[in-house]
């Protein structure tokens, strides 16, 4: 995937650094493309981006905001 020049080049930049902890993936739309969440989901695993900031993207960040898994309250 070349993002060299893409809107979506900083998302990947900065969403790899700064902000990192502040991304949470989301599927709603995914049915407006006609994929599956499942199969967004498989997309995503071929992202760009470092593992654990993959596991951000799609976990760890949501069950923050969510208080689930080992962050429950």
């Amino acid at each position: 995937m070349n993002l060299k020049g893409s809107c979506y080049e900083p998302l990947f930049r900065y969403g790899s650094s700064w902000i990192q902890d502040q991304v949470v993936f989301g599927s709603e739309g995914a049915h407006f493309l006609g994929l599956s969440p499942k199969k967004l989901v498989k997309q995503c695993e071929s992202l760009p981006l470092s593992s654990q900031v993959r596991r951000k993207w799609l976990y760890h960040n949501a069950a923050k905001v969510l208080g689930i898994g080992k962050y429950a309250r």
